[in-house]
């Protein structure tokens, strides 16, 4: 009788993280702010959050590359492209960068499911008449 305990947990254990191994999140931004060059120096701005609405997907305890490379960027990525992410602290936070140097980040929370994704490139540019913005979006996700 005590035979099919071991099988039955066994099998238990290696198929639940295989449920678990893909949860889409239905995100919104919040806010979007930064700085844009304007007349050869640095203007607070709000900005108009792109994307506004996205999808993040989780994958264990991360992020999958795919999902975080479509919120940087809006055409697709080749595989030596894609954003790398890593489980940091204790607190179930991700932190992902690009994988191309644009100075792309973003930071979520699995446990308060809020998260930011900054644009930073435009801060180290030497072209005194032409910036990049530099930018923050927050944004709030859920599972669906």
């Amino acid at each position: 009788m005590q035979r099919w305990i071991l099988p039955v947990t066994a099998t238990a254990l290696l198929i639940a993280p295989a449920f678990a191994q893909n949860r889409p999140l239905a995100c919104q931004a919040d806010e979007s702010a930064g700085l844009s060059w304007e007349n050869g120096r640095w203007e607070v701005t709000r900005f108009t959050p792109k994307p506004a609405k996205f999808i993040l997907v989780q994958t264990g305890d991360s992020l999958t590359p795919e999902s975080v490379g479509k919120v940087f960027i809006e055409f697709e990525l080749s595989k030596d492209e894609m954003p790398s992410c890593l489980r940091e602290g204790v607190d179930e936070h991700v932190v992902c960068t690009d994988g191309w140097g644009g100075g792309m980040s973003l930071i979520f929370s699995f446990r308060t499911m809020k998260g930011s994704r900054a644009a930073l490139l435009g801060s180290i540019s030497a072209n005194q008449k032409q910036k990049d913005s530099v930018s923050v979006t927050t944004f709030t996700c859920q599972p669906f």
